[in-house]
């Protein structure tokens, strides 16, 4: 009898367990792929990081991310409509003629048979679609890969705002999203990886529908150049997927730390090498350590608890205020 009650209530403890491991691996990799993008960026990438911060960027990264990207989607759509009104206004008014004669019970004959057809024409010639949608993700991975090579933002100094301009988010090179970082410019940070997040979708459906053509039992014994675009394709998609939070991590993570007044030892506070500015930013303190870092000096220090007499914090402040900006502005 108690077996009988006790068995199904095991059983589902035993799935919520399961459940909750998997997604905590999940948000952990998601989290620690954002931060260490993150801090790759800054330059300060061998700053350590809290295994439960890594969760907690993930669990961000799952949980607000839809949401935003859907907004951020819609307003890039609409600045595509914007744009080229014309195409855009003319695509629509043919999806609606289209809907109103869908209708129609030979409409919809015709274009079940327009599907089929097209289908069966994929089919025919699936390697070359395949070897089509390869270059696709191609040129997918490189535009993801222009926010992951940005590398010691903090030890650069940046000049004047680059004087080429895009109509596209997308289009942007490095230098361009350098500046964008700097400035804190976050619109188009935020179009940016809107775009990227686009792209990823848009490949997982064509992926989907593509090896959605293959019948049962058919992947098994297709010949070696669909096995081998097959598996490039697949390669490249998931390049995409771990590039997507890395982007994320370089994009939107916030570069708020808190700035500091840091009274050291007369020993340390007398080394030449000590900054001569009181404000410092303080990136973590942790087994003992403090890491600071001067915005004037564009440099990083590593102080030992001990040596520090007090420590007062005067509120969050960008990393990259009067670093750049100002010398830019002053120039």
């Amino acid at each position: 009898m108690l077996k009988k009650i006790f068995d199904p209530v095991l059983r589902f403890f035993t799935v919520i367990a399961s459940a909750l491991t998997g997604i905590t691996a999940v948000c952990t990799a998601v989290g620690f792929l954002a931060h260490r993008g993150h801090l790759k960026m800054l330059g300060i990438s061998n700053i350590p990081v809290d295994l439960n911060q890594y969760m907690y960027t993930g669990a961000q990264f799952l949980a607000y991310l839809p949401f935003k990207l859907i907004f951020i989607i819609a307003l890039n759509i609409l600045d595509l409509a914007r744009i080229y009104f014309l195409e855009f206004f003319l695509t629509l008014l043919a999806l609606l003629v289209f809907y109103q004669l869908h209708r129609f019970k030979l409409i919809r004959q015709y274009s079940r048979e327009f599907v089929s057809n097209i289908r069966q024409f994929v089919e025919r010639r699936r390697t070359i679609f395949w070897g089509i949608i390869l270059i696709g993700q191609f040129v997918a991975v490189h535009h993801l890969l222009k926010a992951s090579s940005i590398n010691s933002l903090l030890f650069v100094e940046k000049g004047a705002p680059p004087a080429t301009s895009v109509n596209f988010s997308l289009l942007a090179d490095k230098e361009l999203l350098e500046y964008w970082i700097v400035s804190n410019t976050i619109d188009e940070l935020l179009q940016f990886l809107g775009w990227l997040a686009l792209i990823i979708i848009f490949t997982s459906i064509i992926m989907w529908k593509m090896i959605g053509t293959y019948r049962k039992n058919e992947i098994p014994t297709q010949n070696f150049w669909q096995t081998t675009w097959l598996g490039a394709n697949l390669m490249l998609f998931c390049t995409q997927i771990i590039l997507f939070p890395i982007n994320y991590g370089i994009l939107q993570l916030p570069n708020q730390y808190p700035q500091v007044e840091v009274v050291v030892d007369d020993a340390v506070s007398q080394d030449p090498a000590w900054p001569a500015d009181e404000q410092l930013m303080l990136l973590d303190d942790q087994n003992g350590k403090y890491y600071l870092y001067s915005r004037s000096e564009r440099r990083l220090w590593y102080i030992k608890e001990s040596d520090i007499h007090s420590i007062s914090y005067s509120g969050m402040t960008n990393i990259f205020q009067s670093v750049n900006l100002a010398d830019s502005t002053s120039n």
